[in-house]
């Protein structure tokens, strides 16, 4: 399995898949594009459970569920990857 930081650059490289939020886009990556292996999915869920700001956006047509960022929008987490990744390089 690939380490943290090189599986949230895998996210950010893939990044144009992106059509609601990072853990639908986790799941683009194993089930259609089967660019990381099951385990790396599931850990990487768990990655976002952990670590994700507070969820308040909910999505239009929705009531249920929530995001952490504003539905579709690429840059938040871009920036919020990039910041994942700069923490991991710092631990080091």
């Amino acid at each position: 399995m690939r380490t943290t930081k090189e599986l949230l650059e895998v996210m950010l490289e893939n990044i144009d898949s992106l059509h609601s939020g990072l853990c639908h886009l986790t799941y683009l990556l194993r089930a259609e594009y089967d660019i990381i292996e099951f385990s790396e999915y599931e850990f990487l869920g768990k990655f976002l459970e952990e670590n994700l700001p507070v969820q308040k956006y909910t999505p239009p047509d929705s009531f249920d569920e929530m995001y952490s960022f504003p539905y579709g929008e690429k840059q938040p987490r871009i920036d919020w990857l990039k910041q994942q990744i700069e923490k991991l390089e710092q631990t080091k």
